[in-house]
């Protein structure tokens, strides 16, 4: 299996951070999945969107043309980046996305426990309340992303040690507003 190196500012790290900057979070950005991957910042920086300098850059050296992401919380949904170019850091941010507005079938959401659904469902009619259109969102259903219940923040992808050009999606769990 061929070395593959990930662009710094997608990778996980176990210290947080980048080596140069000190901080409790595991990745050199800051994105909560909830949002366009516009909104991803620089981590330290609120004020700091990534610019194209960021997303323009490979994604993995040597550059990939197409790469599979895997995570926990979405085995049954493993997210596929393919592009004959090669795989640009904007590419693996925009497929994350894309794949996490998928809406569930019936079958998929059946799947999970009872418990597991009642939890989904709440992150489903929070996230319709909150929307500027809440019928259209309730009109699209169940997003993959509400199966992520609280864990939304983006931590980083770590090299796969079992299958080549794949990477695997860590994520962390949202803070939940002080009162």
């Amino acid at each position: 299996m061929s070395t593959l190196v990930l662009n710094p500012i997608l990778a996980f790290t176990q210290g947080g951070g980048s080596p140069t900057q000190a901080t409790d979070h595991p990745c050199p950005i800051h994105w909560d999945l909830r949002k366009s991957s516009v909104e991803a910042r620089l981590n330290g920086d609120p004020n700091s969107p990534l610019t194209f300098g960021h997303l323009g850059r490979p994604a993995t050296d040597p550059k990939l043309d197409s790469l599979d992401i895997t995570c926990g919380m979405l085995e049954k949904w493993p997210i596929k980046v393919r592009r004959p170019e090669g795989i640009d850091v904007i590419d693996v941010l925009e497929n994350i996305r894309k794949t996490l507005l998928c809406r569930v079938s019936r079958t998929e959401f059946e799947r999970f426990s009872k418990g597991q659904q009642e939890k989904i469902t709440a992150v489903f009619v929070e996230r319709c309340n909150k929307a500027q259109d809440p019928d259209k969102a309730r009109e699209n259903g169940v997003l993959r992303l509400d199966c992520l219940l609280q864990h939304t923040i983006f931590a980083g992808l770590s090299v796969s040690l079992d299958k080549e050009k794949t990477c695997i999606l860590t994520l962390r769990r949202r803070q939940q507003p002080q009162n």
